[in-house]
């Protein structure tokens, strides 16, 4: 494990999740955690790595003895138990209901400086490029029927609350979901998208519907497919509390990303969002209403300039969101700005 985890580090430098949560980025001592972690709530130690990744958290693939094979996610100091623990009462509802959606094993439990769960490990099938029609409609149709099945949770005895991550009105960004974006650090430059994000962020606080679960990292990156039907969903410590309409929006700036080997990364254009949303229409067998196409506009926006914001974070003194950028952005969302 700890040749697999040095391996995968090392072309990242610096890994501030790995400090956050082991207080150490060097890959024995993040080994070490794991085996003791296995021994504790498992009983035994792993018999082989299979994978090691980093993303909102620490994640680990497992095989044990007798051939049982598990993800562990080590999660942030700052995820709390309640959170974690409705997480794993929301998969097991999805799992009895058909959804392609990992069984939780265990968790959460204290691993480092948070806590940790484990999940069943299902990797059959293969990602796939969300650019593809047949693949963005199958994640369109999806999340529809996500959307539908955790509408009343409640009636479940699963209380969604822990998943309400809106922010306050007087507050523009989240925490950066990696401590490798350092936006206080990186205003200057970034002027321009904090402009336009307060813009739509007011349009996105008119919203009125009511908030309902949904995943908010719905993207190709997390799922696997067998020929074209969704096989399998991860990354289920993205559930958010929002409007359907909000969850349209977002998945829409986002759902072609993807960091698997073989596929191209093409960011989502303005393009891809409108089928993608157009395909959710057709899932959902109603049209949206102007107003209601106006605030998922708004929150794809809003999901491109949290990227652009990442990305400027990440290289700020590149000066791509200049003035020019400002303007291409203003002139394909002008009909909601």
């Amino acid at each position: 494990m700890t040749k697999l985890i040095a391996e995968r580090i090392a072309p990242w430098g610096k890994v501030p999740l790995l400090q956050e949560i082991f207080q150490s980025e060097e890959p024995a001592t993040v080994a070490r955690h794991i085996y003791e972690f296995c021994d504790a709530e498992l009983g035994q130690q792993p018999a082989e790595a299979l994978f090691f990744f980093c993303s909102i958290g620490v994640v680990f693939g497992l095989e044990m003895p007798g051939g049982q094979r598990i993800v562990i996610k080590a999660h942030k100091p700052e995820r709390p138990l309640t959170f974690l623990t409705q997480m794993g009462n929301v998969q097991r509802y999805l799992v009895e209901r058909g959804y392609p959606c990992p069984r939780p094993i265990l968790g959460p439990r204290p691993l480092g400086r948070g806590l940790a769960t484990i999940d069943e490990l299902i990797d059959e099938g293969v990602f796939r490029d969300a650019h593809e029609p047949v693949i963005r409609k199958a994640i369109a149709t999806a999340l529809h029927e996500l959307i539908q099945l955790l509408r009343h949770v409640e009636q479940a005895g699963i209380d969604p609350t822990p998943f309400d991550l809106r922010l306050p009105s007087d507050v523009l960004w989240p925490k950066p979901h990696n401590a490798i974006f350092d936006f206080e650090a990186t205003r200057e430059g970034a002027e321009w998208i904090d402009e336009l994000a307060w813009k739509v962020k007011r349009i996105i606080e008119a919203d009125e519907q009511a908030p309902v679960l949904a995943h908010g990292d719905f993207s190709a990156n997390q799922m696997r497919f067998m020929n074209d039907h969704l096989r399998m969903v991860y990354d289920w410590d993205s559930l958010t509390l929002r409007s359907e309409l909000v969850s349209v929006g977002a998945t829409a700036s986002t759902f072609t990303y993807s960091e698997q080997p073989g596929i191209t990364n093409v960011e989502t254009t303005h393009a891809d969002a409108a089928a993608f949303i157009a395909d959710y229409e057709a899932a959902r067998q109603q049209p949206f209403t102007p107003e209601e196409q106006r605030i998922i506009q708004a929150a794809t926006l809003l999901g491109q300039l949290y990227s652009a914001r990442c990305q400027h974070a990440l290289h700020p003194h590149e000066h791509k969101y200049s003035r020019t950028w400002y303007e291409q952005m203003c002139a394909e969302y002008g009909t909601i700005l």
